[in-house]
């Protein structure tokens, strides 16, 4: 909905802001409360808004799991788990370098 944002809570991070009536003007009763990335400005492209938008989600998803991969990592268990040999690395090593880089 249209409405005036007239203030800015930056501990919030949240805009305050009058809706406009039916009749197109503002009206002071109506006060909301909306986050950054709820605000769509006038006289920003609404390419740009939505860039915008689509941005920040991918950031919340991309911290969501890279949260929840170091939460995995910390939770597994260690005891009990084997470690490789030395011959074993060694294979595997041999195995991992592409054969166009072997000498």
């Amino acid at each position: 909905r249209l409405g005036r944002v007239h203030s800015y809570d930056a501990k919030a991070q949240t805009f305050a802001a009058h809706l406009l009536g039916s009749d197109g003007v503002v009206d002071k009763a109506t006060a909301v409360s909306a986050p950054r990335l709820g605000v769509y400005w006038l006289h920003e492209p609404v390419r740009e808004f939505a860039a915008r938008l689509a941005s920040a989600h991918a950031e919340r998803d991309r911290a969501e799991a890279e949260i929840l991969f170091r939460c995995y990592v910390q939770s597994m268990p260690t005891t009990g788990v084997y470690t490789l040999s030395d011959t074993q690395v060694e294979r595997l090593l041999e195995r991992a370098v592409p054969a166009h880089r072997m000498p």
